[in-house]
């Protein structure tokens, strides 16, 4: 009978604590669903737009292969009917000679007809291909434009589904607000390094981050990047720097390889002998297409026909590439009157007339973070292991079919997970005044978001406006207590 009553009193103990806690549970509850969704919503769609501006990158490189290759074919008939009538048309004809050269003529005469035939569709702008490679180029520049503003809006979208009033993603999407963020802040280091004043401790900690894909055209990536106090000064490498390493990483890709074996193999065969030493003598320009590059980049040099590659500057150190690859949201769900006596406030034990509700327990809503970030994987994990593991060893092989770990735009293999805000040893980068950024510096850059989202939720039978303000202010007080040192403390 003992053993019963005590099961009962654990029960009613049980029920207790829910009934008390029952609303507090589930609002908190429902606001950490709404980041971890946010969050991962924001990471699909910047995983997708990675992996469409892949497909893209492949697309536009098949374009140049074709030119390169149709060059490359051309050069090796020519090169091998210049041999055969230097060895024809000499004072001791060799037959063999002639036979291949009167043999092959035909050929020439009939590729030299189809190249005039082609010349406008390959190199004029009034050709499909250039046209397709215009194209290509504005649908990666759109994709990624409209990247961050699509993630902001899926995420905040999927928060507000899921019980948020508001939601608001770090770094934010790019806009007037942001750039006159960084153009205080870049007003207010100059003065600084002029004058010596101490105008940029004056404001909130602040960064001047925007959320963005890390990606940029191969001929914008930067070449030189040189620092002075608030200023920077770059160069990026250009039209020729920038074809020189396209032609290279072009070189043995399997764009290269497909194409260049549906060359062979659908060529007319004209005279077996004279076949057969021109596409020896192709196969070596596709090994070094110096001549099949040059013909491609002069052709499509103003098509945008070079492709999307990652930034360099990220994979300077495990931080950079975190900080560029990932998004932190913020969710908010009001609780107007939670503090009341009558409500909630009760239920903590606040004693009447012994205990003043101070500043402190103004706050009545509750928030929650959560950090997604896109991922490049492997399709098979087993292919950089057993058979495999030396070939994807090799750095050659490796690349061109695709085994290595390190992440490219010539594979759409981008996923996207949720992960711990911040781990031991990570940061988010710098604040403008130095400091390394804490959940402070990440809530003055997005609260602008935050209020104008909130437009939306005053519609919610919760939200009430004083205490909104009241969970703001608590927001700023908790914010200043996650610096940078103790940042690691904030798992979700």
């Amino acid at each position: 009978m003992l053993l019963l009553l005590a099961a009962f009193l654990i029960l009613f103990m049980m029920a207790m604590t829910l009934f008390d806690a029952g609303v507090a549970a589930n609002d908190k509850m429902k606001v950490q669903v709404a980041a971890d969704s946010a969050s991962f919503s924001h990471s699909v769609v910047k995983s997708r737009s990675m992996n469409m501006i892949s497909y893209a990158n492949i697309i536009k490189r098949m374009f140049y292969s074709y030119l390169a290759t149709y060059v490359n074919a051309w050069v090796a008939i020519l090169a091998q009917l210049a041999i055969d009538a230097g060895d024809c048309f000499k004072l001791i004809p060799n037959p063999a000679a002639c036979l291949r050269f009167f043999g092959g003529l035909p050929m020439v005469i009939m590729e030299g007809i189809e190249m005039i035939e082609n010349i406008p569709t390959l190199m004029f702008d009034s050709g499909a291909s250039k046209k397709e490679l215009v194209a290509l180029d504005i649908y990666q520049r759109y994709m990624f434009s409209i990247t961050p503003w699509w993630a902001w809006i899926e995420g905040t979208s999927r928060a507000m589904g899921n019980g948020a009033m508001v939601s608001g993603s770090w770094p934010p999407p790019p806009s007037t607000i942001m750039s006159i963020r960084d153009g205080i802040t870049s007003a207010a280091g100059g003065v600084d390094w002029a004058l010596g004043s101490g105008f940029l401790d004056i404001l909130p900690s602040l960064s001047q981050n925007t959320d963005t894909l890390p990606l940029a055209r191969r001929d914008h990536q930067k070449l030189w990047t040189y620092k002075m106090a608030p200023f920077e000064f770059s160069g990026t490498k250009g039209a020729i720097i920038s074809g020189l390493e396209y032609c290279a990483e072009y070189a043995y890709s399997m764009e290269q390889i497909i194409i260049g074996a549906q060359t062979i193999a659908q060529s007319e065969s004209l005279s077996s002998s004279f076949d057969r030493r021109w596409k020896a003598i192709f196969v070596g320009a596709s090994l070094f297409p110096a001549m099949g590059c040059a013909a491609a980049g002069f052709a499509y040099h103003d098509s945008g026909y070079l492709d999307m590659r990652i930034n360099e500057s990220t994979f300077e150190d495990r931080n950079a590439w975190l900080q560029s690859t990932s998004n932190v949201h913020l969710a908010y769900k009001p609780r107007a009157g939670r503090m009341d006596d009558g409500a909630d406030r009760k239920k903590f034990g606040i004693i009447n007339h012994e205990g003043q509700r101070g500043a402190l327990y103004d706050n009545s809503g509750y928030f929650a973070l959560s950090r997604g970030e896109i991922v490049y994987k492997q399709p098979i994990e087993q292919l950089t292991t057993g058979v495999f593991s030396f070939a994807s060893s090799i750095p050659l092989v490796s690349n061109r079919l695709g085994l290595n770990d390190n992440p490219d735009m010539w594979s759409p293999r981008w996923k996207a997970k949720n992960r711990p805000v911040v781990l031991p040893g990570e940061s988010l980068g710098s604040s403008v005044q130095g400091p390394d950024i804490g959940l402070n510096t990440m809530v003055n850059d997005m609260i602008a978001y935050l209020i104008l989202g909130s437009v939306v939720g005053i519609f919610d039978d919760n939200f009430g406006a004083g205490a909104a303000m009241d969970d703001l202010f608590y927001l700023l007080r908790i914010g200043s207590t996650f610096n940078p040192g103790n940042m690691e403390g904030i798992v979700k």
